[in-house]
């Protein structure tokens, strides 16, 4: 694998955590006590 094919296989999957982080990101502040901790662990 060529370093630019790796390049492009970590901004893919970087661009698809951040889209779950996103995704969860408002959930903090619904969440609190146990249920919190375990979607920080997310």
């Amino acid at each position: 694998m060529k370093i630019n094919e790796l390049a492009s296989e970590y901004k893919m999957q970087y661009e698809i955590l951040r889209a779950k982080i996103d995704g969860l990101r408002p959930l903090l502040r619904i969440y609190d006590g146990t249920d919190l901790v375990l979607l920080r662990k997310k």
